[in-house]
């Protein structure tokens, strides 16, 4: 499954290099922890590498991958705030103050009200100050809708795929708000619900993520097939004829 490394030194003469090794070591993210951080680092060791073309947006579609695993992994264990960074919490936002010449910027997980609780004696105040005074600027976007605006952007990506993308982040989101209404305390006592033998079991885990390497593995077989074959036609590109 997936890339082979004598398969990558038999075209090391004649493709781009770094970006099949790149591809390569990609493959290795699986025995990794997955977070965040890593994934962003991978994005921008890609982008040193190449930022344009078929292979390198197929390359990055891996990266989304990644993304969604580790995003459907932070879900399906109570790890909301992280999966919620993945998906819908911004890296950075500025706040920009009437009046001030520099920006603040927001901090991640502190509720923005909290942030400026001095500024007045009462929370009424205070969100009346915020709406009045200040108004914010996203610099750095959450990276799931990152990466998928990315893919989109590239206009080669086919529906098909950039569909199943979108399917997968509404069905974190909708993880997350079935086990929270199912108002179990931590992990550890899901671990045990889905260990039991009864249908609440089953019915749980039909609930869950469980996201799998299936369709990295599926890309990376079509960037090595596109290599092999400067005719070959990836099922994950837009059919512009």
């Amino acid at each position: 499954m997936g890339f082979a490394a004598s398969t990558f030194r038999k075209y090391d003469d004649s493709y781009c290099n770094t970006l099949l090794d790149y591809n390569l070591c990609l493959n290795d993210c699986v025995t990794f922890e997955l977070n965040e951080k890593f994934i962003e680092s991978k994005i921008d060791e890609l982008d040193e590498i190449q930022n344009s073309g078929f292979i390198y947006q197929l390359t990055q579609s891996r990266i989304t991958e990644l993304a969604l695993i580790c995003a459907g992994n932070y879900a399906d264990n109570f790890e909301f705030t992280a999966a919620g960074d993945l998906l819908v919490n911004p890296k950075s936002i500025r706040i920009h103050i009437d009046g001030v010449r520099e920006p603040v910027n927001k901090k991640r997980h502190v509720a923005i009200t909290d942030q400026f609780n001095g500024i007045a004696k009462t929370q009424t105040g205070i969100i009346r100050w915020l709406s009045k005074k200040t108004h914010l600027e996203i610099t750095k976007k959450p990276l799931l809708p990152d990466l998928y605006e990315r893919l989109i952007s590239a206009g080669i990506i086919s529906v098909k795929y950039l569909d199943s993308v979108y399917r997968r982040m509404n069905k974190i989101a909708d993880v997350i708000g079935f086990l929270s209404a199912y108002h179990l305390p931590d992990s550890q006592m899901l671990y045990k619900k889905l260990h039991s033998a009864n249908s609440e079991s089953d019915f749980i885990k039909s609930n869950l993520c469980n996201f799998n390497f299936d369709i990295f593995f599926d890309l990376g077989d079509e960037i090595l097939k596109s290599i092999e074959n400067d005719g070959y036609k990836s099922v994950f590109i837009v059919d512009k004829q």
